[in-house]
């Protein structure tokens, strides 16, 4: 595993990296396109994909605000960037949101992701709930809503965010290495089934609340396809060194 010297020195490349690349929501895209909706997707629907997106930029900046109370240096730095960058995402969906006519409708999953934020143990679950589960699932979400939608506005939102977020897993990635270094196997589990429990809780309420809008846009129709998407977050658990694979199939 890289040392943390080396660490730092890996932290500070992104970081400059980051901030080089740094946009403004106003000129991010051509904001004088008007939103396209496919004639089969329903307003309703329309409206509550995307306020979903915007929920889960929404946490994923309130964790790195408080990701910046629990580490120091370079990292800190880090999860300053990326809160900029999520609130950044932010502007550009509420702008899109905007211009669609129609405001983000209250969601049960905001009481999901206020106990995902209220975690009290180590740093390292926020990180990889956050920069390694959730961000995976965003880019995730945003392929398969680009392309159903076919919204040239929509896909330059799109761009913006996923090189954003793709750097986030990148860091997240990276991170992991060296804080689950000398992180003992019993702390190791407890994080696990920690984040195991929090991804189905927002997964099975997301079903259960979009289940329209994520079958005709996304192609998620049942649970089989959750166990799916769990499988591929166990599969980089295991490539990252944070527990094998036959430790997690038996929990």
């Amino acid at each position: 595993m890289p040392s943390m010297i080396h660490m730092q020195d890996r932290l500070t490349a992104l970081n400059k990296a980051a901030l080089s690349g740094a946009w403004a929501p106003a000129d991010a895209v051509d904001w004088r396109m008007t939103p396209r909706r496919p004639d089969w997707l329903l307003p309703g629907d329309f409206a509550a994909l995307t306020g979903q997106l915007l929920r889960g930029e929404t946490l994923a900046a309130d964790i790195c605000h408080r990701l910046q109370d629990l580490v120091k240096g370079a990292l800190r730095e880090s999860f300053r960037i990326q809160e900029e960058e999520e609130r950044r995402h932010i502007d550009l969906l509420n702008r899109y949101i905007e211009k669609l006519n129609c405001a983000a409708q209250p969601s049960r999953m905001t009481e999901v992701f206020s106990k995902t934020l209220g975690w009290q143990g180590d740093a390292a679950a926020l990180v990889l709930i956050n920069n390694v589960v959730l961000e995976a699932e965003a880019l995730t979400l945003y392929r398969a809503i680009e392309t159903a939608l076919g919204c040239p506005l929509f896909r330059g939102i799109a761009m913006r965010i996923s090189k954003d977020e793709a750097r986030h897993v990148r860091l997240g990635q990276m991170i992991l290495d060296t804080i689950l270094e000398n992180m003992p196997l019993d702390e190791r589990i407890g994080i696990f089934v920690w984040i195991r429990d929090q991804w189905r809780k927002t997964a099975l309420a997301a079903l259960d609340e979009y289940s329209a809008a994520l079958r005709a846009v996304c192609g998620i129709e049942d649970r089989a396809f959750l166990q799916a998407r769990w499988a591929t977050h166990q599969a980089s658990f295991s490539r990252c060194g944070f527990l094998p694979a036959s430790i997690m199939a038996g929990l």
